[in-house]
């Protein structure tokens, strides 16, 4: 059941890692943006351009520009601007945060933009790990060895003498 399980984090990291790159290569002629309305008029976003994520929450956003549909996706042609904002910047990460001030109605309305810039890179790195481990486990697992925990089984071919498994008959085949 656990080999079963990381067998398919490795199939859904994979499915990422790919996706990922496809939206890294993407960033460079569009930039994408998916929008969700959160409670109390805030706004939360993630959106991809020019090799970066972009992870946004803008609070009190409804009070200056209005209740924003519940979801929303859009694109656009790439825009380099966003992370070149007041914030910290490191090796393409980056941690932002602005506040705006703009006075409607004779009242002063506060938003504050606060972000988190990952470079796709890292996004990339981190999805393929797993799937690459699933590649170098299952190659061990190929031969002599235990299908469930991975013990050297040459010198005890009947059973697993850590986990008790009988080995599995089409790896003794493969492996002569």
């Amino acid at each position: 059941m656990r080999r079963r399980l990381f067998t398919f984090a490795s199939a859904v990291s994979l499915v990422l890692c790919a996706a990922t790159a496809a939206l890294w290569v993407r960033g460079y002629w569009a930039w994408d943006e998916v929008a969700v309305r959160g409670s109390g008029g805030d706004l939360y976003s993630a959106s991809a351009s020019e090799g970066r994520v972009l992870l946004m929450v803008v609070k009190n956003f409804a009070s200056l520009h209005g209740t924003p549909a519940r979801m929303s996706h859009r694109s656009m042609p790439p825009m380099s601007s966003w992370h070149n904002g007041p914030g910290v910047q490191i090796a393409g990460f980056g941690v932002f945060r602005h506040t705006h001030s703009e006075i409607r109605s004779g009242r002063s309305i506060g938003i504050t933009f606060e972000a988190v810039m990952i470079p796709c890179y890292a996004l990339v790195i981190a999805t393929a790990a797993t799937p690459l481990h699933w590649l170098r486990h299952r190659r061990v697992r190929k031969g002599h060895y235990c299908i469930e925990c991975g013990y050297d089984l040459r010198a005890t071919p009947d059973r697993c003498p850590e986990c008790g498994t009988p080995p599995n008959p089409l790896a003794a085949n493969t492996s002569q």
